[in-house]
């Protein structure tokens, strides 16, 4: 079982109508779309979201990590790069699409091409087709309200503070890394002159006991023979 911390609960209440809404927001491409979505939701969470990006949110939640790291060209059809094939195909947004139609709650299909385009716009239509659903088009066209384009712009902003700042932890960290790199190395390079010093020391001491042994050996050598000489001669 999930745990409880885990788990964020829909509450979905049934409508005084019975109609549950199901909206296709209608807008174009890279003209903020997802940002409107964002506000929507915040201020109506009795909508789920259903699109591509929740999807992969979704598999990123569970703990899959992307093997190719994340695309951010596009939102409405993200790269997703888990390696794993029913993972990035359409399997879990085609199997998604055959469950919600079932489910009586609110919801956000989220296609920013396919609401655009009549054919694609038509088969999704065609797959909410039980009576207890409201299908709503949400055309977002022309000059946004001053409210969202503000909250628009605070994002935007906020946004840029954040990477400015992961920017200028990333130089602190990398200012940190240099300056261990130049201690661990002048550290290495004592330590090696240290050692050097050493074997060297070591080396004179070992050259020196030699020495005095082999000095020590001829003397007793040359007594050896002085002494062999006076036997011989007496």
């Amino acid at each position: 079982d999930a745990a409880q911390a885990d788990v964020v609960a829909a509450k979905s209440e049934v409508p005084a109508d019975g109609k549950y809404e199901v909206v296709f927001p209608v807008g174009m491409p890279d003209e903020g779309t997802f940002d409107r979505l964002d506000d929507f939701l915040k201020k109506n969470p009795k909508y789920a979201e259903i699109s591509d990006r929740m999807i992969s949110e979704w598999i990123e939640k569970s703990g899959v990590w992307r093997q190719r790291g994340h695309s951010a060209k596009s939102k409405d059809k993200p790269e997703r790069g888990f390696g794993v094939r029913e993972l990035d195909d359409d399997s879990i947004r085609r199997a998604i699409m055959a469950v919600a139609p079932m489910q009586p709650r609110h919801y956000v299909v989220m296609e920013v091409k396919g609401n655009l385009l009549e054919e694609n716009r038509k088969s999704l239509l065609a797959q909410w087709k039980d009576p207890m659903f409201k299908k709503i088009a949400d055309v977002v066209v022309g000059k946004p309200p001053a409210e969202f384009k503000k909250q628009v712009q605070q994002a935007v902003l906020k946004a840029k503070q954040e990477k400015a700042e992961k920017a200028w932890e990333a130089r602190k960290a990398e200012k940190v890394r240099q300056r261990l790199m130049a201690k661990k190395k002048k550290e290495a390079e004592k330590a090696k002159a240290k050692a050097l010093k050493l074997a060297k020391r070591k080396a004179e001491e070992a050259k020196k006991k030699m020495e005095e042994a082999k000095k020590k050996a001829e003397e007793a050598a040359a007594k050896e023979a002085e002494k062999a000489k006076k036997a011989e001669e007496a």
